[in-house]
């Protein structure tokens, strides 16, 4: 605890520009939220080798160690509930992983 009685302190200015330094470092990610110093939730264009493939064809979880959550599709997230999942060229997907997997991805 700090001497002022708070848990810890909030640096928005930082926080923000830590988050807009990621998403603006790679220009296929379009949305960024930082969970610890390795990991985070990114919204990213879908690689161009997994369209018109199902995530249980990629296997992404076992290949490239990063959760798919959801899909973006003109400005609406719709959760991925399936592995029959196939994945479309005009959408963007919301994963979660370590920055370094993501990366590997996003290439």
């Amino acid at each position: 605890m700090l001497q002022n009685g708070a848990d810890r302190v909030v640096y928005p200015e930082r926080d923000t520009a830590y988050n807009k330094a990621v998403e603006y470092s790679n220009s296929n990610v379009f949305d960024y939220f930082r969970l610890n110093e390795d990991t985070g939730i990114f919204e990213i264009s879908v690689p161009e080798s997994w369209v018109g493939k199902s995530l249980a064809k990629i296997n992404v979880r076992k290949i490239h160690n990063i959760t798919v959550i959801a899909y973006k599709l003109n400005d609406k997230v719709f959760p991925i509930n399936s592995p029959d999942y196939v994945f479309s060229s005009n959408e963007h997907l919301i994963v979660m992983g370590e920055k370094s997997n993501i990366k590997k991805v996003v290439r």
